[in-house]
């Protein structure tokens, strides 16, 4: 992969961090400033059954993106 991979590094302004449980399982939600557009974009972070997850919004509102990961479901 590291042969056929490109990658940038580009930072974006992290605006505020919290967790929340969902039906036990931590998720870490994040909010940022993206660089140089102004735009605000949401991520959501969890390890479930050991694979990583990442969601990630652009352009909607806290209420919204806390709407969307109150309705992840776990399946067992």
């Amino acid at each position: 992969y590291r042969e056929s991979s490109i990658g940038i590094d580009i930072e974006d302004q992290v605006l505020q961090e919290y967790q929340m449980i969902v039906n036990e399982v931590d998720v870490v939600v994040t909010e940022y400033l993206i660089e140089g557009s102004g735009v605000r974009a949401w991520s959501a972070q969890f390890i479930y059954e050991d694979v990583l997850y990442l969601l990630r919004a652009t352009d909607i509102e806290q209420k919204e993106m806390e709407k969307i990961v109150n309705n992840l479901h776990f399946f067992k």
